[in-house]
């Protein structure tokens, strides 16, 4: 015998009372940021240092870019790549309404979000969880399309995750915003900027 068990009216009334809170709380924050974001000067140009400049004024979630807004910096990148220039508080906004943070933006951009960000665009998307797999597409990728990599910092995963864009000009890899310093350097594979980190693929994006 199967005995239901049904939560009391009280206790379902309270459930969704909280729920309702965490979504107008939420919905707060998101407009409260962008309001503050249209008030900063887009950056105009490629992002390749998260940790430079004015970042740290620049609201996502209930944190700062600076901290974890390397999703919202490889959208913006890639966009730019597509020749799609966009404004950085726009982007970041589109992403934050569409439920794309983890735990209002705390742990920065839900990596699988990703997809359905560009194919709400219109634009043509493909997932990777499987690094040979990732690495195959790559190499057959034509000049239109990009990559957006979202990665483990270290091979602990307490040490959090990192998205980056990626371009590939003959045959070779460049990541944006994937040094923290600035630098843009080239990679033969991707793995060779993974490995590097130390960490591992959580998820990559063949875009376009």
């Amino acid at each position: 015998m199967v005995v239901a068990i049904v939560a009391p009216p009280v206790v379902t009334a309270v459930v969704a009372v909280a729920t309702m809170a965490a979504i107008v709380a939420e919905d707060a924050v998101i407009e409260a940021n962008y309001k503050h974001n249209k008030k900063n000067k887009d950056p105009d140009k490629y992002i390749n240092n998260q940790n430079d400049g004015d970042f740290h004024n620049w609201k996502f979630g209930v944190s700062t870019m600076d901290k974890n807004g390397c999703g919202v910096i490889a959208v913006y990148n890639l966009l730019r790549m597509r020749g799609e220039t966009k404004n950085l508080a726009d982007v970041a906004y589109e992403i934050e309404n569409n439920t794309g943070t983890l735990i209002l933006g705390i742990f920065g951009t839900d990596p699988t979000h990703f997809g359905e960000y560009f194919r709400s665009k219109k634009i043509k998307v493909t997932e990777y969880t499987n690094l040979t797999k990732l690495e195959d597409a790559a190499k057959e990728m034509s000049t239109s399309q990009k990559i957006v990599l979202e990665i483990w910092n270290e091979p602990s995963i307490l040490k959090g995750a990192h998205a980056v864009a990626v371009e590939k000009v003959d045959k070779i890899f460049y990541i944006y915003n994937g040094e923290y310093d600035g630098t843009l350097l080239p990679y033969n594979t991707l793995n060779e900027y993974i490995s590097k980190s130390g960490g591992s693929l959580i998820i990559g994006y063949v875009v376009g």
